[in-house]
């Protein structure tokens, strides 16, 4: 019985610490519309709380990284996140 609360306790911690990113308060959406309504006076970026790197509009990778997600700048930043400065364009 003891053996198996251990292991009911494992998968949980295990499963928390897969949503980190979400539950230390990051909000993500899988629509760049969706970002736009929970953060309208701020901009929207697009990338993953794997890498914690995140992608301008003016980037050839916004909106395409395999499991990105629209973000709000500001979030993204208070959460560590950092812009990726490869492949994109100078910003006018």
């Amino acid at each position: 019985m003891r053996r198996t609360i251990e292991i009911a306790l494992a998968v949980t911690a295990l499963a928390f610490a897969a949503t980190g990113a979400n539950a230390a308060g990051i909000k993500e959406f899988k629509t760049e519309t969706a970002a736009r309504k929970h953060c309208p006076r701020d901009e929207v970026v697009y990338g993953t709380h794997k890498d914690r790197m995140y992608h301008r509009k003016e980037s050839e990778n916004y909106g395409h990284v395999k499991g990105g997600r629209y973000v709000c700048a500001a979030e993204a930043e208070k959460h560590g996140w950092r812009e990726n400065h490869e492949n994109h364009e100078e910003r006018r």
